[in-house]
């Protein structure tokens, strides 16, 4: 969940991303800046897709200059499959300008 929710552009990336779960997030909200970002906001709730790559491909993925403002920090997803997840998103680490 977050910047790259699209399974085309990672492919595109030289990825392979797995599976592409609707999920839910509770205590989020969705800010739409330079950048999609999740920002914590109580009583809120966010959706979104999850998917699965290794860890490899997701430091490939934040290396890019444009997003090395990031760092990954574990959320709880509620998946539509009604299963509970702990993914990687990408928190800001600095404010973004632009």
């Amino acid at each position: 969940m977050g910047l790259f929710m699209d399974e085309e552009l990672l492919r595109g990336k030289g990825l392979e991303p797995e599976g592409g779960e609707i999920a839910a997030f509770d205590g989020f909200a969705l800010r739409i800046g330079q950048r999609a970002a999740l920002v914590p906001t109580p009583g809120a709730k966010v959706y979104g897709l999850v998917f699965s790559l290794t860890r490899s491909e997701l430091d490939r993925l934040y290396s890019e200059s444009s997003v090395q403002v990031y760092k990954p920090q574990a959320v709880l997803a509620q998946l539509a499959s009604g299963g509970v997840v702990t993914p990687l998103t990408q928190k800001v680490i600095s404010n973004l300008r632009g």
